[in-house]
C-alpha cells in the first residue's frame, strides 16, 4: 500500500510518498481484512501527511494557515470535511487530521473543483 501527495508553498513544490505492507501497519492499526477495503482511510492518511509536510516546511506563521486540499477519493474527502466516519480505521485517521489542524493552527478545506 502506498500514499503520496504534493504541496505548493510559495513557488516551491514538495512531494512525499511512502509504501507499507500490512505487517508494517498492523502494530499501529488493526486491519482485519485486505488493505484495499480501507482505501478511503489511506487517502485520508495522505491528507494527514500533507498537513505534517506543511507544518514542517512552513516556518512563517502569521496566524491561521488556510490549506486547500483534495483527493481523488470522494469518500475520504467527504469524511475529512465532515470530521466523522463510522469506519474505525478511517475514524482514527480523521481524529489525527483534526488534532493536527488544531495543533498547527491550520484551516483545511476542499480545493475549488473549477
Amino acid at each position: 500500500m502506498g500514499i503520496g501527495g504534493w504541496i505548493k508553498l510559495e513557488d516551491k513544490l514538495f512531494w512525499f510518498s511512502h509504501l507499507w505492507n500490512k505487517q508494517e501497519l498492523q502494530p499501529f492499526v488493526d486491519i482485519p481484512k485486505s488493505l484495499q477495503r480501507y482505501i478511503s482511510s489511506w487517502e485520508a492518511l495522505a491528507q494527514l501527511c500533507i498537513l505534517l509536510l506543511v507544518n514542517q516546511k512552513c516556518t512563517i506563521r502569521p496566524g491561521i494557515i488556510s490549506i486547500q486540499s483534495g483527493s481523488d477519493n470522494t469518500g475520504a474527502e467527504a469524511n475529512i470535511n465532515h470530521g466523522f466516519s463510522n469506519t474505525e480505521v478511517l475514524s482514527d485517521i480523521i481524529k489525527l487530521v483534526s488534532l493536527q489542524q488544531i495543533r498547527c493552527n491550520f484551516s483545511q478545506h476542499p480545493s475549488d473543483p473549477r
